[in-house]
Protein backbone atom coordinates (compact mmCIF):
# COMPACT_ATOMS: atom_id res chain seq x y z
CA UNK A 1 0.00 0.00 0.00
CA UNK A 2 1.50 3.02 -0.97
CA UNK A 3 0.51 6.69 -0.06
CA UNK A 4 1.23 10.37 -1.41
CA UNK A 5 4.22 11.95 -0.01
CA UNK A 6 2.48 15.62 -1.10
CA UNK A 7 -1.08 15.24 0.16
CA UNK A 8 -0.83 11.52 1.65
CA UNK A 9 -3.67 10.39 -0.74
CA UNK A 10 -3.57 6.48 -0.83
CA UNK A 11 -1.69 5.73 -4.37
CA UNK A 12 -3.51 2.40 -6.20
CA UNK A 13 -1.46 -0.44 -6.98
CA UNK A 14 0.65 0.41 -10.32
CA UNK A 15 -0.10 4.41 -9.98
CA UNK A 16 2.67 6.91 -11.19
CA UNK A 17 1.26 9.83 -9.92
CA UNK A 18 -0.98 10.68 -7.46
CA UNK A 19 -4.71 10.83 -8.32
CA UNK A 20 -5.28 13.71 -5.78
CA UNK A 21 -2.51 16.19 -6.35
CA UNK A 22 -0.55 14.77 -9.73
CA UNK A 23 2.47 14.22 -7.67
CA UNK A 24 4.94 11.82 -9.04
CA UNK A 25 4.91 8.48 -7.35
CA UNK A 26 7.48 6.93 -9.13
CA UNK A 27 10.43 7.60 -6.43
CA UNK A 28 8.56 5.10 -4.28
CA UNK A 29 7.51 2.72 -6.54
CA UNK A 30 11.82 2.45 -8.07
CA UNK A 31 12.36 1.52 -3.89
CA UNK A 32 9.85 -0.60 -3.49
CA UNK A 33 11.04 -2.43 -7.01
CA UNK A 34 13.98 -4.77 -6.13
CA UNK A 35 16.08 -4.52 -9.24
CA UNK A 36 17.45 -1.56 -10.87
CA UNK A 37 17.15 -2.32 -14.51
CA UNK A 38 13.56 -2.81 -13.97
CA UNK A 39 12.54 0.75 -12.48
CA UNK A 40 12.57 2.77 -15.76
CA UNK A 41 10.26 0.40 -17.59
CA UNK A 42 7.83 0.63 -14.79
CA UNK A 43 7.90 4.27 -13.65
CA UNK A 44 6.77 4.49 -17.41
CA UNK A 45 4.01 2.12 -17.39
CA UNK A 46 3.04 3.44 -14.01
CA UNK A 47 3.33 6.97 -15.50
CA UNK A 48 1.20 5.82 -18.26
CA UNK A 49 -1.45 4.58 -15.86
CA UNK A 50 -1.95 7.50 -14.32
CA UNK A 51 -2.53 9.54 -17.15
CA UNK A 52 -5.21 6.86 -18.66
CA UNK A 53 -6.90 7.60 -14.64
CA UNK A 54 -6.04 11.17 -15.05
CA UNK A 55 -7.99 10.87 -18.42
CA UNK A 56 -10.35 8.70 -17.17
CA UNK A 57 -11.51 10.92 -14.75
CA UNK A 58 -11.29 14.11 -16.96
CA UNK A 59 -13.81 12.41 -19.68
CA UNK A 60 -16.16 11.33 -17.12
CA UNK A 61 -16.36 14.69 -15.60
CA UNK A 62 -16.38 16.30 -18.88
CA UNK A 63 -19.82 13.34 -19.43
CA UNK A 64 -21.18 14.15 -16.98
CA UNK A 65 -20.77 18.33 -17.47
CA UNK A 66 -21.83 17.23 -20.74
CA UNK A 67 -25.31 15.30 -19.38
CA UNK A 68 -25.95 18.15 -17.12
CA UNK A 69 -25.44 20.72 -19.85
CA UNK A 70 -28.03 18.33 -22.38
CA UNK A 71 -30.56 17.79 -18.84
CA UNK A 72 -30.98 21.40 -18.24
CA UNK A 73 -31.46 22.60 -22.48
CA UNK A 74 -33.95 19.66 -22.67
CA UNK A 75 -35.60 21.38 -19.54
CA UNK A 76 -34.87 24.90 -20.69
CA UNK A 77 -36.74 23.52 -24.10
CA UNK A 78 -39.51 21.86 -22.67
CA UNK A 79 -40.83 24.53 -20.53
CA UNK A 80 -40.56 26.84 -23.81
CA UNK A 81 -42.80 24.30 -25.86
CA UNK A 82 -45.08 23.86 -22.86
CA UNK A 83 -44.63 27.60 -22.25
CA UNK A 84 -44.88 28.07 -26.19
CA UNK A 85 -48.39 25.77 -26.25
CA UNK A 86 -49.94 27.56 -23.14
CA UNK A 87 -49.23 31.00 -24.84
CA UNK A 88 -51.03 28.99 -28.49
CA UNK A 89 -54.12 27.87 -26.29
CA UNK A 90 -54.52 31.54 -24.63
CA UNK A 91 -54.45 32.73 -28.31
CA UNK A 92 -56.68 30.13 -29.33
CA UNK A 93 -59.18 31.30 -26.61
CA UNK A 94 -58.66 35.22 -26.81
CA UNK A 95 -59.53 34.66 -30.32
CA UNK A 96 -62.14 32.96 -29.92
CA UNK A 97 -63.58 35.22 -27.42
CA UNK A 98 -62.62 37.76 -29.79
CA UNK A 99 -65.03 36.50 -32.34
CA UNK A 100 -67.82 35.60 -30.09
CA UNK A 101 -67.76 39.73 -29.42
CA UNK A 102 -67.39 40.51 -33.48
CA UNK A 103 -70.46 38.09 -33.72
CA UNK A 104 -72.21 39.94 -30.70
CA UNK A 105 -71.24 43.16 -32.07
CA UNK A 106 -72.59 42.77 -35.57
CA UNK A 107 -75.89 41.68 -33.41
CA UNK A 108 -75.82 44.61 -31.31
CA UNK A 109 -75.09 46.76 -34.46
CA UNK A 110 -78.39 45.04 -35.93
CA UNK A 111 -80.33 45.68 -33.27
CA UNK A 112 -79.75 49.54 -32.91
CA UNK A 113 -80.43 49.79 -36.92
CA UNK A 114 -84.35 47.75 -36.34
CA UNK A 115 -84.65 50.28 -33.40
CA UNK A 116 -83.87 53.27 -35.31
CA UNK A 117 -85.87 52.31 -37.90
CA UNK A 118 -88.90 51.68 -35.61
CA UNK A 119 -88.09 54.65 -33.75
CA UNK A 120 -88.43 57.00 -37.60
CA UNK A 121 -91.84 54.70 -38.22
CA UNK A 122 -93.10 55.73 -34.77
CA UNK A 123 -91.88 59.56 -35.62
CA UNK A 124 -93.56 59.64 -38.58
CA UNK A 125 -96.81 57.75 -37.40
CA UNK A 126 -96.57 60.45 -34.48
CA UNK A 127 -96.31 63.34 -36.73
CA UNK A 128 -99.12 62.62 -38.62
CA UNK A 129 -100.66 61.73 -35.62
CA UNK A 130 -100.35 65.28 -34.86
CA UNK A 131 -101.43 66.57 -38.20
CA UNK A 132 -104.42 64.89 -37.66
CA UNK A 133 -105.41 65.78 -34.10
CA UNK A 134 -104.92 69.47 -35.34
CA UNK A 135 -107.00 68.85 -38.31
CA UNK A 136 -109.68 67.47 -35.90
CA UNK A 137 -109.12 70.55 -33.48
CA UNK A 138 -110.01 72.49 -36.54
CA UNK A 139 -112.75 70.61 -36.76
CA UNK A 140 -113.86 70.97 -33.04
CA UNK A 141 -113.39 75.00 -33.16
CA UNK A 142 -115.62 75.19 -36.94
CA UNK A 143 -117.92 72.71 -35.01
CA UNK A 144 -118.43 74.57 -31.88
CA UNK A 145 -118.46 78.16 -34.24
CA UNK A 146 -121.25 76.52 -35.65
CA UNK A 147 -123.15 75.58 -32.73
CA UNK A 148 -122.64 78.94 -31.00
CA UNK A 149 -124.09 80.17 -34.13
CA UNK A 150 -127.00 78.01 -34.32
CA UNK A 151 -127.54 78.88 -30.27
CA UNK A 152 -127.89 82.18 -31.66
CA UNK A 153 -130.05 81.01 -34.05
CA UNK A 154 -132.14 78.77 -31.71
CA UNK A 155 -132.51 81.27 -28.88
CA UNK A 156 -133.62 83.95 -31.62
CA UNK A 157 -136.47 81.47 -32.72
CA UNK A 158 -137.12 80.29 -29.26
CA UNK A 159 -137.96 83.93 -27.73
CA UNK A 160 -138.69 86.22 -30.69
CA UNK A 161 -140.86 84.25 -33.07
CA UNK A 162 -144.17 82.60 -32.63
CA UNK A 163 -145.71 80.05 -34.49
CA UNK A 164 -149.34 79.80 -34.92
CA UNK A 165 -150.53 76.21 -36.27
CA UNK A 166 -153.97 75.94 -38.59
CA UNK A 167 -155.52 73.89 -36.36
CA UNK A 168 -157.76 76.76 -34.78
CA UNK A 169 -156.59 76.60 -31.39
CA UNK A 170 -155.60 79.97 -31.51
CA UNK A 171 -152.15 78.89 -29.96
CA UNK A 172 -148.64 80.58 -30.31
CA UNK A 173 -145.91 78.21 -29.97
CA UNK A 174 -141.67 78.33 -29.20
CA UNK A 175 -139.93 76.83 -32.33
CA UNK A 176 -138.57 74.17 -30.02
CA UNK A 177 -141.89 73.35 -28.57
CA UNK A 178 -142.65 69.51 -29.35
CA UNK A 179 -146.16 70.17 -30.35
CA UNK A 180 -144.93 72.70 -33.03
CA UNK A 181 -142.40 70.33 -34.48
CA UNK A 182 -144.64 67.42 -34.66
CA UNK A 183 -147.19 69.81 -36.99
CA UNK A 184 -147.51 68.87 -40.45
CA UNK A 185 -150.11 71.40 -41.39
CA UNK A 186 -150.27 74.66 -42.50
CA UNK A 187 -148.85 77.53 -40.11
CA UNK A 188 -148.68 81.49 -39.60
CA UNK A 189 -145.49 83.33 -38.50
CA UNK A 190 -145.14 86.15 -36.62
CA UNK A 191 -143.25 88.07 -33.92
CA UNK A 192 -144.31 87.35 -30.21
CA UNK A 193 -145.61 91.19 -30.24
CA UNK A 194 -148.10 90.36 -33.20
CA UNK A 195 -149.43 87.41 -32.25
CA UNK A 196 -150.43 88.46 -29.01
CA UNK A 197 -151.62 91.53 -30.91
CA UNK A 198 -153.60 89.37 -33.29
CA UNK A 199 -155.32 87.57 -29.83
CA UNK A 200 -153.23 84.22 -29.89
CA UNK A 201 -152.23 83.11 -26.59
CA UNK A 202 -149.30 81.36 -25.86
CA UNK A 203 -148.50 77.79 -25.52
CA UNK A 204 -147.58 76.28 -22.30
CA UNK A 205 -144.10 75.67 -23.29
CA UNK A 206 -143.75 79.34 -23.32
CA UNK A 207 -143.44 79.27 -19.45
CA UNK A 208 -142.51 83.04 -18.35
CA UNK A 209 -144.68 84.73 -20.43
Amino acid sequence: MKYCANCGTEIEEGMGFCGNCGESAIDEITAESGSAEESPSVAISAYNDAIAHQNKKKTKAKLAVLIVLIVLIVVFAGLNIIQFINHQSILEVKETEIGELKNRTTELKVDVANLENQLRWREDAYTKLEIQVKGLRNDVTRLEDEVSQYDHVKFFLDNSIAFVPGNGQGLYHRYSCSTWTSFKGTYWIYNVENARANGYRPHSCWTGW
